[in-house]
């Protein structure tokens, strides 16, 4: 039971580890295509 929670909430770290990474270069490549639409 214990190694099978561990396993689950290393998981679920990793999920939130991605999903944060995702969510940061999708905010920079937004706020870049913000910029290029404001430049142009």
């Amino acid at each position: 039971m214990v190694t099978v929670r561990t396993g689950v909430l290393a998981q679920i770290e990793m999920e939130l580890l991605i999903r944060c990474r995702y969510e940061k270069i999708t905010n920079e490549v937004k706020t870049s295509f913000v910029d290029r639409a404001l430049l142009s």
